[in-house]
């Protein structure tokens, strides 16, 4: 089965990285319309890239959220962990959040971002923490389940 590891986009250029040692660069011709590049890779691998959030994006999910909460927007620290994605601080009002969780599909960063600002509320995992979640993330479980899968 063919299967896409990386993706790049640039300037009409789409780089492709489907194995350890294996690279391929698609150059996609001009006026081809937005959005070709990804239906192609549809076509031919079966599947798209996974979505991927940089720090910026992640903090402007944070800020948004936490206007919509009506509470004062936490601060992100960068925090490279071995064992955890996030953390909230109460005491300081902080996420620390581990770089690394930015390498993981769109889904599985915004359910670790969600899951922290439920911290701001609930402070442990007791059932109206998981209550506010699915309030917030229906789908919070998918993004769960990728980081189960991926490590």
């Amino acid at each position: 089965m063919r299967t896409i590891v990386r993706y790049r986009q640039n300037l009409g250029r789409i780089y492709l990285q489907k194995e350890e040692n294996e690279h391929v660069l698609l150059l996609i011709p001009k006026g081809c319309g937005e959005g070709t590049d990804l239906r192609f890779l549809q076509g031919y691998f079966g599947s798209v890239p996974d979505e991927r959030i940089n720090w910026n994006g992640a903090v402007d999910i944070v800020k948004r959220e936490a206007v919509g909460l009506g509470i004062d927007c936490p601060e992100i620290i960068a925090a490279p962990r071995r064992k955890l994605w996030a953390s909230y601080e109460w005491h300081s009002h902080r996420i620390l959040l581990n770089p690394y969780l930015l390498e993981k599909p769109a889904t599985a960063v915004r359910t670790v971002l969600f899951h922290e600002l439920c911290h701001v509320f609930c402070h442990t995992h007791a059932p109206v923490f998981w209550e506010r979640l699915d309030d917030m993330l229906p789908d919070w479980a998918v993004g769960e389940g990728v980081l189960r899968r991926k490590g």
